[in-house]
């Protein structure tokens, strides 16, 4: 029995030069899920155009041996995981194991390696099949591009095992504990009691979205109110925010970044947490550990601290955790999904 794992996450360009860069922006901004417009193609040439100069001197900045930070984390996840999916000793705890073998591979969206190739090679060759986007809210621009591509390849090969997408985890227990623990960590290491923590997710355009947005802003307004009782334990105050805003249409808010320039003129220390990124990429330790913490530091001498995601490793025990709910639970509810009028059945 053959059960594949797949990790997925959008991507990032690689190798690191602008023409990369640029092939990546034009797929990014060419999925109808990211810019739901007739003429997005013609948006996304000139997005592209006119960005991967500026992005490519950003991504060398931040590169690790040549290659972005998201894909090193990636790699080492991928390696954690499939570790302690081939330790023998789990046996013991979970007979189910017994006669699986693992195989663990990473998908990204819109580079190399790529989903459509991954998730063909893992319905035709596997018995089960678990995907799991490393995002822990739902949303549209992510989870609707990976559920229709599992099933239109579930499609394609006749899958007859049973295979399943993770609707998401910022409800899950484990996922919440994973970031308890990460600010009990930090807890122990800062070198400085902030006035404020700041909590920020990535943010989504509020005129596209509708329903999609509400639903977005409950999963973070939970995961917040989470956070928010171990600053209540600690004397300090919690803000929401959200970061990442592109273009001049209006994002959710408030914005990240006009929440750091309000704490830096009160002269307030400030932590900065992201719970929504499950791993280091260009949005956490360059967004906020470099371009926030410069705009802060220009206003005022008081204490910048950026928390830092979970490593590959602590990532890894919650992937664990998922494959065995996966390999234990049988699918309790069958959805149907239509694309391009075709009906295929989903579990999840």
């Amino acid at each position: 029995m053959l059960t594949t794992v797949v990790l997925v996450t959008v991507g990032t360009p690689d190798p690191i030069d602008e023409a990369h860069v640029k092939d990546y922006l034009l797929r990014f901004l060419s999925d109808p899920n990211i810019v739901p417009y007739p003429f997005r193609k013609f948006i996304a040439k000139h997005v592209a155009n006119k960005r991967a100069p500026y992005l490519t001197d950003i991504y060398k900045k931040c590169a690790i041996n040549q290659k972005s930070p998201l894909l090193k984390n990636l790699s080492e996840l991928e390696l954690h995981l499939r570790i302690k999916l081939d330790n023998k000793e789990q046996l013991k705890d979970n007979p189910a194991l017994i006669d699986h073998e693992f195989k663990v591979v990473s998908a990204c969206l819109y580079s190399e390696p790529f989903a459509h190739h991954i998730f063909r090679e893992a319905f035709r060759s596997s018995d089960e099949v678990l995907i799991i986007p490393l995002f822990p809210q739902v949303c549209k621009a992510t989870h609707e591009s990976i559920y229709t591509l599992a099933i239109k390849y579930a499609i394609r090969y006749k899958f007859k095992g049973r295979y399943e997408v993770l609707w998401g985890f910022s409800d899950c227990s484990s996922y919440r504990i994973l970031l308890a623990a990460n600010l009990i960590n930090w807890q122990k290491t800062r070198q400085v009691e902030p006035d404020t923590l700041l909590v920020s997710f990535h943010s989504l355009p509020i005129t596209l979205r509708g329903f999609e947005e509400s639903y977005y802003k409950d999963q973070c307004q939970d995961i917040f109110l989470e956070v928010e009782k171990h600053s209540i334990e600690h004397g300090y105050r919690a803000i929401l925010g959200y970061q990442s805003k592109q273009g001049p249409m209006p994002w959710i808010k408030p914005y990240l970044s006009d929440l750091i320039i309000e704490e830096a003129m009160k002269d307030h220390n400030v932590a900065v947490f992201c719970p929504g990124f499950i791993l280091e990429c260009l949005e956490t330790f360059y967004e906020v550990d470099t371009i926030y913490r410069e705009r802060f530091e220009k206003i005022t001498r008081a204490n910048f601290d950026y928390i830092k995601a979970p490593t590959p490793a602590e990532v890894a025990n919650l992937m664990h955790y998922f494959v065995l709910e996966f390999l234990k639970t049988k699918p309790n509810a069958q959805h149907k999904f239509r694309i391009k009028g075709i009906k295929a059945d989903l579990y999840y």
